[in-house]
């Protein structure tokens, strides 16, 4: 009887009660929710990164696009809202210039004066654009490409935007 109850008593001590198990759940539960939190919190920090490096990105090369044709420009017809005294935050800003990119030395199909003999010249075509317009309307938040003068107050609804569109910070 003696040897019974001693094999019952040892059995009672050898595993885990109802509570222990129950505070060893919560405990993991605890863990595994902080570390979730943790991963997920990482996993949009790095995909909020990444598109600032994209807009970032993109923007350096709008930049070295825009340096690169108003290095070649002959001449630059145009700028609109130049910073200084009478400067707009709200108004476009735009800057024309005329550039001979395919080399023909002839500016919009027209040759220069006084050239002999005359050079050949391609005609103006939206493959050969001579006269550019970069047009930056803070309404819509766009910069835009254009072959022609801005001849209103906006940005004219055929220009090309060189960057994603509605870009913010």
């Amino acid at each position: 009887m003696i040897a019974l109850r001693r094999r019952l008593q040892n059995r009672d001590d050898a595993g885990f009660t109802l509570i222990e198990l129950l505070v060893a759940m919560l405990m993991l539960t605890m863990i595994g929710t902080l570390f979730l939190t943790i991963v997920l919190g990482s996993d949009r920090s790095a995909k909020a990164t990444k598109q600032q490096h994209d807009v970032n990105e993109e923007a350096r090369l709008a930049i070295n696009r825009m340096a690169r044709e108003i290095r070649q420009a002959t001449a630059i017809t145009e700028v609109r809202n130049a910073d200084g005294a009478g400067y707009s935050p709200t108004a476009v800003t735009a800057v024309t210039f005329t550039a001979d990119f395919d080399g023909d030395t002839c500016i919009n199909g027209t040759p220069p004066a006084g050239v002999t003999p005359a050079p050949t010249c391609l005609a103006l075509s939206t493959s050969n654009p001579e006269l550019l317009t970069y047009c930056f309307d803070p309404g819509g938040d766009e910069l835009l490409l254009f072959g022609g003068v801005l001849s209103g107050p906006n940005c004219p609804s055929g220009a090309q935007p060189i960057l994603a569109s509605g870009v913010t910070q």
